[in-house]
């Protein structure tokens, strides 16, 4: 099977448990890079790395 290199907003949302909006306001505020390729994606690597630059750290308030 081919490991994927991409990932949709949706995609990540349902990864994170959360909601595409949530996502697309970490991308706004910068915490999460994105490409636009007709729509915005998410490279693998990049939600690892975000997901170990903010362990331990609470961004919920980051919707405000």
């Amino acid at each position: 099977m081919e490991e994927r290199l991409l990932f949709s907003v949706h995609e990540v949302a349902k990864i994170l448990h959360s909601s595409p909006s949530y996502i697309y306001k970490l991308i706004d505020k910068g915490y999460l890079p994105s490409i636009k390729l007709n729509s915005t994606k998410i490279l693998k690597e990049s939600l690892i790395q975000f997901l170990k630059e903010n362990e331990g750290k609470d961004l919920s308030k980051i919707m405000k």
